[in-house]
C-alpha cells in the first residue's frame, strides 16, 4: 500500500472525528487518514479556559458560520459557533460538560432506534470518561475524556446554590448521574487547569501509531468516484492538491 492509500479516511478531526480515527487504528494493521482544514491543538489560548472567548473571535480557530436572517431577531443573524482545529468544537467551546437528557435517548429508541436507548448508550458514556468525581453505575473512571467536578466554594457560587433550592429546585450533587434535573455544581472538560479536548484526549494518545496519518491544514475539495462509489478524497495543503484512496471507506 503506497503512502497515498488507506483502508479508511475520515474527513474533518472534530469532537468525533477523533474518536474515529482513534478508534479504526486501534487495529494496528488498519491504515487510516485524518484530515482537518484547521490548524493544530497546541496554542495555549486553547489550552488556558480563562481565554475561551478568544478561539471564538479567531478565524484560525473558528469557522464563523452564521444563522439565516431570524425574523425574531428583527432580521438579524446569530452566531454560529465551530471549531475549525484538531478536536474540533471541542477545541473552542465552554468544556460545561452535560450529557444529553436520558429522555431524549429514550424517546429515539422508542420512535424507532433501540440502539439509541439511554441504557445502551450508557456504556459508551462511561467508557468515555475520566470523572474525577469517583466511578459509579452512571460514572466512568479510566477513559480518555477527563471530567472535572468544579468548585463551589465561593460565596457568589453558593448563593447561586442556595437561590436555587429556595426557589423549590432539587440540589442535584451530579447531573450526569441518576438524575440530571436540578441545581448543580458545574462539571468541566478540563484537566490540571486545562482543557481537555477529544483532540487531546483521543488523538493524542494515539500519536504513536504508524498507522495513523493526521494532517491539519488539509482543506478538503471533493471526492474521488469509481463509478458510483467514492474511493478517494482531493484536498489542499498550502494551495497545493493532493489525493489520497481509501480501499475499504
Amino acid at each position: 500500500m503506497s503512502k497515498n492509500e488507506f483502508d479508511y479516511i475520515v474527513v474533518g478531526a472534530g469532537s468525533a472525528g477523533c474518536v474515529v480515527a482513534n478508534r479504526l487504528s486501534a487495529e494496528r494493521t488498519t491504515r487510516v487518514l485524518l484530515l482537518e482544514a484547521g490548524p493544530r491543538h497546541d496554542s495555549v489560548i486553547l489550552k488556558m479556559p480563562a481565554a475561551l472567548g478568544l478561539p471564538l473571535e479567531s478565524k484560525r480557530f473558528n469557522w464563523g458560520f452564521k444563522s439565516e436572517p431570524e425574523p425574531g431577531l428583527n432580521g438579524n443573524r446569530s452566531d454560529q459557533h465551530r471549531g475549525r482545529v484538531l478536536g474540533g468544537s471541542s477545541s473552542i467551546n465552554g468544556m460545561v460538560f452535560v450529557r444529553g437528557n436520558p429522555l431524549d435517548f429514550d424517546g429515539w429508541a422508542a420512535a424507532a432506534l433501540p440502539d439509541w436507548s439511554y441504557s445502551h448508550c450508557l456504556p459508551y458514556f462511561k467508557k468515555m470518561e475520566t470523572f474525577d468525581g469517583g466511578t459509579d453505575n452512571f460514572r466512568g473512571g479510566s477513559g480518555p475524556l477527563h471530567v472535572h467536578r468544579c468548585k463551589a466554594d465561593n460565596p457568589l457560587y453558593q448563593a447561586f446554590l442556595g437561590a436555587g433550592q429556595d426557589y423549590g429546585l432539587r440540589l442535584n450533587p451530579d447531573q450526569n448521574g441518576e438524575r440530571q434535573e436540578g441545581v448543580n455544581v458545574a462539571q468541566a472538560s478540563t484537566y490540571k487547569g486545562e482543557r481537555w479536548s477529544t483532540a487531546r484526549g483521543y488523538l493524542d494518545s494515539a500519536a504513536g501509531r504508524d498507522n495513523l496519518v493526521v494532517k491539519s491544514r488539509a482543506f478538503v475539495t471533493g471526492l474521488v468516484f469509481s463509478g458510483k462509489a467514492a474511493v478517494g478524497v482531493k484536498y489542499e495543503i498550502d494551495g497545493v492538491e493532493q489525493i489520497s484512496h481509501a480501499a475499504k471507506e
